[in-house]
């Protein structure tokens, strides 16, 4: 993606992987009770992929994923566009269209909690931080 080019399926698969090792080994040498972790994960099987973390301990493992619904094409452009300007990241504009194409939206996934792209960067962060909050005291 740095590249501007989009990836491939092996490519996302490795990452999966990747993030799958790191968290393990996270919740394996820590004291910390919980774990926040960033990830597209755009298609249901690959949330499916991060949800065995939960069977893989002998301790209690809850994920929860957010996912930020997209309705507007070109607003999440012009987000990118001032991301990319202001904060120097990696992820143009022309790499939304295939995220938007691959991603599937989240039906009967209990564990996924739905934020409104529709509201400003503000609100959503609002938003995230009274959820994870939630997730905390659960």
């Amino acid at each position: 993606m740095a590249k501007n080019m989009p990836l491939r399926d092996s490519d996302r698969w490795d990452w999966l992987a990747h993030i799958r090792g790191a968290v393990m080994d996270r919740l394996q040498h820590s004291d910390s009770p919980a774990l926040a972790v960033t990830c597209s994960a755009l298609r249901t099987v690959y949330r499916d992929e991060l949800r065995r973390l939960s069977q893989l301990f002998d301790f209690p493992v809850t994920v929860t994923f957010l996912f930020l619904s997209v309705h507007d094409r070109e607003g999440l452009k012009d987000r990118v566009v001032a991301r990319s300007e202001t904060e120097n990241h990696y992820m143009k504009s022309s790499m939304v269209d295939s995220q938007l194409d691959l991603m599937e939206d989240p039906v009967d996934e209990p564990d996924v909690l739905v934020l409104d792209s529709t509201q400003s960067k503000a609100k959503m962060i609002e938003d995230v931080v009274e959820i994870v909050k939630g997730i905390l005291v659960s």
